[in-house]
């Protein structure tokens, strides 16, 4: 990973611990017709999980982001770790997580000859399976699901 990434890896997870991410980003996505989409937040529940090297990890104050033709998925686990999930054009753009402490960076090419993420979507629930790796040990691969339904 180059310096660059590693610095965008670090500053998205910053943006994911400030309250202000719904408000900073409701306004920067579109509608179909044009009109700004705003973010939408759920609850937690069994359809909102990270399962990452065989641990669950629930999510709560799951928030969808509509940017054009991608939507940004977030979500915190009950330890204060923060999920992001970046898809556009039916894949996955980049991923971070942050469990037990924990940083974890997937983006195109950086899974060391692992396949990339699988992407599904159904309705409003995006499911992303495949293997990432720890930010600051990139010898460190594990698998992790990561489902989450969008709020209305």
């Amino acid at each position: 990973m180059t310096n660059s990434r590693a610095q965008r890896a670090l500053a998205a997870l910053a943006v994911l611990g400030a309250a202000a991410l719904p408000a900073a980003c409701a306004g920067k996505g579109s509608t179909p017709n044009g009109g700004p989409a705003p973010a939408t937040t759920a609850a937690a529940s069994a359809e909102a999980s990270l399962v990452l090297a065989g641990k669950a990890y629930p999510l709560q104050d799951v928030r969808c982001i509509a940017m054009g033709d991608a939507v940004l998925v977030t979500g915190k686990t009950k330890d204060g770790g923060k999920v992001s999930v970046d898809t556009g054009k039916g894949k996955v753009a980049d991923l971070i997580f942050k469990a037990d402490g924990l940083d974890y960076f997937w983006e195109p090419g950086s899974t060391g000859g692992a396949d990339d993420p699988v992407l599904a979507k159904d309705g409003r629930t995006y499911t992303v399976t495949g293997k990432i790796k720890q930010l600051h040990d990139a010898t460190k691969l594990s698998d992790f699901t990561f489902k989450a339904t969008c709020p209305r």
